[in-house]
């Protein structure tokens, strides 16, 4: 996602015990032995994260489903609308199989091709939980790599509950041109696409029928809350707040439509990720910021993303983790995505999660070390990579950038310790210093020139 910007602290057997910011891991895969060790960690199993157990979402025992290997699948199924069952005590490579069934057998399989892509990718991550370790995020998950599950939003809304009539309302209250919308076919943005396409292709969606003049599924990906739209639902972003020692960025939503896939990416470098999940059926399949996968993730990141390379990162990243969020399980369900943690999502239903970009001193170790990397993996293997995409390469530089200016920001404060004040400043000069020629490369001010 581009740029967007409360959890009970009680204690008891009912309710969860909520991090405050300074207590979040500083490192990118700490154990709850090791709070602080330095550098990125590299182990094919990276160590996990301590998260409090959620209370606030319901649970529904399951019925067993059995569910038919990919290969026994129909090659052109009746295309059907029913919703999933629910599928929380099913294991990983048993819900993988079940999801696969759920994709060719829905309105993802409207466009063709993404019903081929997606069962491919469905196909391979049941592949590999079916002869590795795959871990599982539920309610209930207190060890992961990639994210830490917070609960239920609910408690942090004071006002309406979330809809897309407010987020129509959003679009009514912003300049045009201000949503950009995501392409499925190419995995990038596409100015070319307008609103009036977005909601054409949501009506033939929903009346299940197939695309005949594009195989491509649109998603409007960063969608900024306004006040006639989705500040109604008056969220907070605890358990981060814009104290002395944390920044969050303004919340945004994506709104993606069935069948819409993000493959393997990035989100803005050295930066946390608070969301929360309110609409549709959506699976998140995550891999830790180790330094293996992010050397890994290299070439991906310097061309068009393909399904090919995206097979092959299933395969081979460290530390895969899934997450199956249901409407009927998972509404308004919050977890907030560990900086550089890479991910993909696949919509299985119109979907929606809203959040905001996070920059604390609480993972201030963890910012240090992925910068230390990504500034040398810039200037030595990207800088000299040739034939790669010229505006991938400046938009790699471009976020550099922007989380520079955001640790600025957080710097200069006042009322942050000193102490704190001097560590984020050493990391912002060094930097700073890092890009400065890929930058004036690439024109990019090292200012922020929003006064």
């Amino acid at each position: 996602m581009p740029h967007p910007s409360e959890i009970p602290s009680e204690s008891s057997t009912s309710a969860m015990t909520n991090p405050h910011p300074s207590e979040l891991p500083s490192q990118l895969n700490p154990t709850v032995t090791t709070p602080h060790p330095p550098g990125i960690p590299s182990e094919s199993n990276p160590s996990a994260v301590t998260t409090p157990r959620p209370s606030e979402l319901p649970s529904q025992p399951n019925p067993t489903v059995t569910t038919p290997h990919p290969s026994e699948l129909p090659s052109d199924p009746t295309v059907t609308l029913t919703a999933p069952l629910s599928t929380e005590d099913m294991s990983v490579p048993d819900l993988l199989l079940h999801l696969t069934c759920c994709w060719v057998d829905s309105a993802c399989s409207l466009s063709s091709v993404q019903r081929q892509k997606g069962r491919r990718i469905l196909e391979a991550l049941a592949d590999r939980a079916s002869h590795s370790s795959v871990r599982r995020l539920t309610l209930s998950t207190k060890e992961s790599s990639t994210c830490i599950i917070l609960g239920s939003a609910k408690t942090q809304r004071k006002g309406d509950k979330p809809s897309t009539h407010m987020l129509l309302c959003n679009f009514e209250g912003l300049p045009r041109g201000t949503v950009r919308f995501g392409d499925s076919s190419t995995g990038q943005f596409d100015d070319n696409v307008k609103w009036p396409d977005f909601v054409d292709q949501r009506s033939q969606l929903d009346k299940a029928q197939r695309l005949q003049d594009s195989e491509r599924i649109f998603s409007a990906l960063d969608i900024p809350s306004t006040a006639g739209g989705f500040d109604l639902c008056g969220y907070s972003s605890l358990p981060f707040s814009q104290d002395n020692d944390c920044t969050v960025g303004a919340m945004s939503t994506a709104w993606m439509l069935p069948g819409y896939i993000t493959l393997p990416h990035i989100d803005i470098i050295a930066t946390g990720l608070l969301l929360f999940h309110w609409l549709g059926d959506k699976l998140w399949v995550m891999f830790p910021a180790t330094q293996q996968n992010m050397k890994r993730m290299g070439d991906i990141r310097l061309n068009m993303p393909t399904l090919e390379a995206t097979l092959n990162l299933i395969e081979t990243l460290e530390g895969l983790e899934v997450m199956y969020l249901t409407e009927q399980d998972h509404t308004e369900f919050l977890f907030f995505l560990l900086p550089n943690t890479i991910h993909m999502c696949l919509s299985f239903t119109e979907s929606c999660h809203s959040g905001y970009f996070v920059h604390s001193y609480g993972f201030l170790l963890q910012a240090k070390s992925i910068m230390t990397w990504e500034l040398q993996w810039i200037n030595e293997e990207m800088s000299s990579a040739c034939f790669s995409d010229g505006d991938l390469k400046k938009g790699i530089v471009q976020d550099v950038v922007d989380s520079m200016l955001v640790w600025e920001n957080l710097y200069k404060k006042r009322g942050l310790e000193a102490a704190k004040k001097k560590e984020i400043r050493d990391m912002v000069e060094q930097m700073r210093m890092g890009i400065q020629h890929q930058a004036k490369k690439y024109n990019i001010p090292l200012r922020n020139t929003n006064k």
